[in-house]
């Protein structure tokens, strides 16, 4: 497949894609009496390609199917004409020198209206960074400028909120973040409305500045009361599945060299999307190298259920992952190697496009030892959706509490939390434990990985919880804790410089 241009089989897939979605929302333009006004053809495609053929074929789907508002482009003030369409209102996203750039814009498509489509209120974070801000100050200023022009304005983001699950994505060759970078899973931007929905202050200034330019109505209603949010007492670990136990209660599928994620026969066919995937084979027990021509994202090995090595995310766009494999005094004439890979998001901006289109997760290409190709692999999908996490979840057998952390990683460590009033909003602090994610009755929360950062905590929205029995269930890799804590505010980590660009 090739994204994101005129090749023929994507093109029918968008058409096909359209066909069921915009069917749904076609009788709520403005033309039908509704709310939508405006349609966007692409998300910044001047930032990836230049092909106005391709532009112009996704307008004329989005016309095939309904759309009959104005359509529009939206891209950075450096990427407007390689990004644009025959027909289509040229709009600009940034958060910096916004006079310049508004000039910009209306030098580029003069005596048009000016509008700034993405008015970054703040950043997103990736792992292994600090927290990212924009001063008040400087953002009230930047707004200000925008609303001098007359220029209309939307903010990205008005509420950041959390990408839960396993859909944090990631981003590769951004300005600030060189190479593979996946995103954390707070998505709080510092921007108007924080994660847990409480106002910023931000969103009092917009608000005050709005007012000064005569942009608010004056029958506004009274501003909502934050949601309560709940500091509560740490609860006791009292359940355990080890990684090995789990993978033997996890579908199987047998192949004679590893195969990515998207190239299992599995899902009905369409492979495997998110998540982790396990390779396990029988190899000799003798001193021997191991090699991995390429693995996406973030790998562990194990030899015989005993972490050995890890290969990091940020060594993923390299090849050729070399680990030595020691011999083991027991008598057994082989070893049992597992490798289990984490899938840590699929990239969503990038500016190279053939990054898009080798998405490949899990293990590519083959593995080697001593140079000799390894074959006859059996290949274990772990989704961990909440069909297994409830294996944990729903079991009584609660003799195989963990421990010590040498004999809980990998695993599911079950804990219980009783609610005797009905929830709140609260926050898992994640402090002390290693890497992974977590489940509130069976809700995949997110992912954590304190010691990486910046953020600290997860947030855990109260209809995530019930009155009485919750089960919470931690997928920990690296170092378990005996007790899960609570906090009542997030922790987002150190903060960064303020920058701009």
């Amino acid at each position: 497949m090739v994204v994101r241009t005129t090749y023929p089989p994507f093109m029918a897939a968008v058409d096909r894609f359209f066909g069921k979605l915009l069917p749904l929302v076609a009788d709520l333009q403005f033309t039908q009496s509704g709310p939508i006004i405006l349609v966007q053809i692409e998300n910044e495609y001047g930032a990836y390609g230049s092909d106005r053929a391709y532009m112009d074929g996704i307008a004329a789907l989005l016309k095939k199917h309904g759309i009959q508002e104005m359509l529009f482009t939206s891209d950075g003030v450096s990427d407007l004409a390689p990004g644009q369409a025959s027909d289509a209102w040229l709009t600009v996203n940034e958060q910096s020198h916004l006079s310049s750039v508004l000039d910009k814009l209306d030098a580029f498509q003069p005596k048009k209206h000016l509008m700034v489509t993405e008015y970054w209120s703040g950043w997103f974070d990736h792992w292994h960074e600090k927290h990212h801000t924009i001063p008040v100050e400087k953002y009230c200023q930047e707004l200000s400028t925008i609303l001098a022009r007359g220029a209309s304005v939307n903010f990205y983001v008005f509420h950041g909120g959390t990408t839960f699950g396993f859909m944090n994505g990631a981003n590769s060759e951004l300005f600030n973040s060189p190479g593979y970078a996946p995103t954390i899973t707070s998505y709080d931007y510092d921007c108007l409305v924080n994660e847990d929905g409480s106002l910023s202050e931000k969103w009092h200034k917009t608000r005050d500045l709005l007012d000064s330019f005569g942009l608010l109505p004056t029958n506004l209603p009274g501003l909502p009361e934050n949601i309560p949010i709940a500091k509560y007492e740490p609860i006791a670990a009292n359940g355990f599945i080890a990684l090995e136990d789990l993978l033997k209660k996890t579908a199987s599928l047998k192949a004679s060299v590893p195969l990515s994620m998207e190239m299992l026969n599995y899902n009905q066919g369409y492979g495997q999307a998110y998540g982790f995937i396990a390779y396990e084979t029988e190899i000799p027990n003798s001193a021997s190298v191991l090699c991995i021509e390429e693995m996406h994202d973030r790998a562990i090995i194990f030899v015989n259920d005993q972490e050995k090595s890890v290969i990091e995310y940020t060594k993923s766009t390299q090849k050729n992952h070399e680990v030595q494999i020691a011999p083991s005094n027991s008598p057994e004439k082989t070893l049992r190697l597992t490798i289990l890979v984490e899938n840590m998001g699929r990239v969503n901006f990038v500016r190279n496009p053939k990054t898009l289109d080798t998405q490949r997760k899990g293990i590519i290409g083959t593995i080697s030892l001593n140079g000799e190709p390894v074959i006859d692999w059996t290949i274990r999908p772990l989704e961990l959706l909440d069909s297994q996490v409830r294996q944990l979840s729903d079991s009584d057998n609660s003799s195989t509490i963990c421990s010590s952390s040498r004999v809980c990683v990998p695993g599911l460590v079950r804990f219980h939390l009783q609610l005797a009033k009905e929830p709140c909003d609260t926050f898992f602090d994640m402090e002390g434990w290693g890497r992974g994610a977590v489940f509130a009755n069976g809700f995949n929360v997110g992912r954590y990985w304190p010691s990486a950062g910046p953020q600290k905590t997860l947030y855990v929205p109260a209809p995530l919880l019930r009155k009485g029995a919750n089960t919470i269930v931690v997928f920990e890799l690296h170092s378990v804790q005996a007790q899960l804590r609570f906090a009542g505010e997030a922790v987002l980590g150190e903060i960064a410089e303020p920058w701009g660009h």
